[in-house]
């Protein structure tokens, strides 16, 4: 029996970075011997279509009306359909994008429930995803970590660690939550080559967003300078 190569449309409406579900998708098109592309392809077979921004919504399903095939539409901004596990947990085709970084989630989820967030809605409580080393090629010497709150996690140490050990430049592009640093963990975080999202320097980035935190804060920067770590307070 030959199976016959399917022609893979994905459509990336308007992620601000690579989108991380369209590379998974692309992935495992590309192992079922498909072709797979973000350019226009003529008469797709299937189309897969990426909405992350809300306002973005109409113009998403109006571009799911062009094609005269199947069309899958995911994305926070049409709905919270999710990737199955086969391919959730696959290596991202980072050559999607050709990007010369990784990025993924080591977990999902969070443990605040702050008003001007989706994430808790969304994904729930924190709980483990993956390990780095699924979604790291090591080709990289750079990461974009995307956890909500790397710190909360499960396996943050053993993460940490990771990262350390393999010398990955990492932007915690989230940010990290400074109310629950201590010593196990901003030693740990002191050995990891956190820089910006531009990896050009230096950088942890924490959030201070709340006033009424401002005692955690506090503590948090103390402990985090006790191990070497200095931070400056920018306004966003």
């Amino acid at each position: 029996m030959v199976l016959l190569m399917e022609k893979i449309q994905l459509v990336d409406v308007d992620s601000k970075i690579p989108n991380l579900a369209l590379m998974k998708i692309s992935t495992a098109h590309k192992k079922l011997g498909n072709k797979v592309d973000l350019k226009e392809i003529s008469k797709p077979d299937k189309v897969y279509i990426s909405c992350v921004f809300k306002e973005n919504r109409s113009q998403a399903l109006g571009i799911a009306k062009m094609f005269n095939c199947p069309v899958e539409i995911g994305g926070y901004g049409v709905n919270n359909k999710s990737l199955p596990d086969h391919i959730d947990h696959v290596m991202p085709d980072y050559s999607l994008y050709n990007v010369d970084y990784s990025m993924g989630y080591t977990s999902r989820g969070c443990i605040r429930k702050c008003p001007f967030c989706i994430v808790w809605k969304k994904e729930g409580w924190i709980r483990d995803n993956a390990p780095v080393k699924e979604f790291w090629n090591p080709k990289h010497k750079k990461l974009v970590l995307l956890d909500n709150n790397l710190l909360a996690s499960p396996k943050c140490e053993e993460n940490l660690k990771f990262l350390a050990q393999n010398k990955i430049k990492t932007t915690f592009c989230q940010g990290l939550d400074i109310r629950l640093v201590n010593n196990d963990n901003a030693s740990l975080l002191s050995k990891v080559n956190a820089r910006t999202m531009s990896f050009k320097s230096k950088m942890y980035h924490f959030a201070f967003d709340d006033p009424q935190i401002e005692d955690d804060v506090r503590k948090g920067v103390s402990i985090l300078k006790k191990h070497g770590i200095s931070l400056n307070f920018i306004k966003l």
